[in-house]
């Protein structure tokens, strides 16, 4: 059932004057529709797509665990992989793999055997994962303020110095872009070179990051409880929906955990809200969804 997540701007005034609240420069009403996809057995956490029977469904780690959601049937099952019920915060997959991981540890997985690719590696505080098509998985680590790269022949940094990465999204074997939850924005990263570039500024808290094909970020603000759409060339931001149980306090994790984020081929965003664990699709509004890049 879709729920109505307009924001609106409470203001007084006398004599005919209307003042806001909060000075904001525009008014920050929601521009999507957003449906409970299925409350889910436990509060999720890291979401991921999964291509898998002809379409594509959702992967979702939590406190005891995987779990696939087919969002059209709303059907949910325990998933294959990670033979041990594991408290899972982030997961990450492509057509052979999946990457997944928790408090102090990340473990790949193969898909089709359902036998792990290489044993866990221990990594403090890991945050977010992506996982590219040759099987290199990066990782944000909150701890050490560094995204890192694991692939078979070990773990290494590929930048440094950023403070308090959580949120991760990358795009081929090049351009990534972070949240920083301390510095409150967003920045991009040349996966190559380790170049850092400050994109979008004065975030509360950001907590996740995807791109979508028409080139707007998506970015999870848990504080407020919304999802924003922004342009990274202006700055300019949206909500796509606000009203989100996003915060993970009620559960034994972080603050600064990611909050799922999946985007789909059509730019439809799945959201994990632990708070009251559920998955929402969320649909933007069509003027969100002319090409910006």
């Amino acid at each position: 059932m879709a729920k109505d997540l307009g924001i609106t701007r409470r203001t007084f005034g006398a004599g005919g004057w209307a003042l806001p609240l909060l000075a904001l420069p525009r008014p920050l009403r929601a521009l999507g529709t957003a449906t409970v996809v299925r409350e889910m057995p436990t509060a999720p956490v890291g979401l991921a797509l999964i291509r898998q029977n002809a379409g594509n469904n959702l992967l979702i780690g939590g406190q005891d665990g995987l779990w696939l959601l087919n969002p059209r049937t709303a059907a949910v099952a325990r998933a294959p992989w990670l033979a041990s019920v594991r408290p899972t915060i982030a997961i990450a997959a492509n057509e052979e793999l999946v990457a997944a991981a928790g408090p102090g540890w990340i473990q790949l997985w193969d898909r089709h055997a359902g036998q792990p690719v290489w044993d866990s590696v221990a990594v403090r505080s890991p945050r977010a994962l992506a996982l590219t098509p040759d099987g290199t998985v990066y990782v944000t680590d909150s701890h050490s303020g560094q995204v890192l790269r694991l692939t078979k022949g070990g773990l290494g940094p590929t930048a440094s110095g950023l403070r308090r990465p959580v949120g991760l999204f990358v795009d081929g074997d090049t351009d990534a872009w972070v949240t920083e939850y301390d510095a409150g924005q967003v920045v991009y990263i040349n996966l190559k070179t380790g170049l850092i570039r400050p994109l979008v500024f004065a975030l509360r808290s950001p907590t996740a990051v995807a791109r979508l094909n028409t080139g707007y970020l998506a970015v999870a603000e848990p504080t407020f409880g919304r999802i924003l759409f922004i342009d990274p060339k202006t700055g300019e931001r949206t909500p796509l929906a606000g009203g989100l149980a996003l915060a993970v306090d009620d559960l034994d994790l972080p603050a600064d955990t990611a909050t799922g984020l999946a985007v789909d081929v059509d730019d439809t965003v799945y959201v994990a809200c632990p708070g009251d664990r559920s998955i929402v699709r969320l649909v933007p509004d069509i003027r969100l969804k002319r090409d910006i890049r």
